[in-house]
């Protein structure tokens, strides 16, 4: 993975997911308990960097990432974490991201008023893993079982 879109996810990362909020939400969702050096904002950012290295990566994989950012876990410690309260905590994190997006979107379409047209110029599809099957249906063919897509 180019390094020039690590910076650039970081720095998205830091505009959309504010570190105290974050971790307050980690903790409303029964994912973190307790102050630990693996908190909320650093389990996403281990999932996100991560994936984005590698999108199949392993758990010994992710765990490099997390030492990346100098959290010493094991692969036992990081999946036993991979549990129900993560999944609530990582949705309210893509509400979270979504709600920021929509956001962004009002800002431009306050910009758009002033025309009387605006066309679509292009749309994307983005394969997701296939766990998500039953949440992001695929759009058929060869495609992924699971998939987004997203028109700009």
């Amino acid at each position: 993975m180019p390094k020039a879109i690590i910076t650039q996810a970081q720095e998205k990362l830091q505009d959309i997911f504010d570190i105290e909020r974050t971790n307050q939400v980690a903790r409303e969702t029964k994912f973190m308990i307790r102050d630990r050096k693996l908190d909320g904002i650093k389990f996403l950012k281990t999932l996100v960097f991560g994936y984005l290295r590698e999108p199949q990566a392993s758990l010994n994989q992710l765990c490099q990432v997390s030492q990346d950012m100098e959290v010493m876990i094991t692969r036992q410690g990081l999946d036993d974490r991979l549990n129900d309260q993560a999944v609530k905590f990582l949705q309210e994190c893509l509400k979270t991201a979504l709600e920021k997006l929509r956001t962004k979107r009002c800002e431009v379409a306050k910009v758009l008023d002033s025309f009387t047209e605006v066309y679509l110029l292009d749309s994307t599809v983005q394969s997701l893993p296939e766990t998500l099957k039953e949440v992001f249906r695929g759009v058929g063919g060869n495609a992924s079982e699971a998939a987004v897509k997203i028109q700009l």
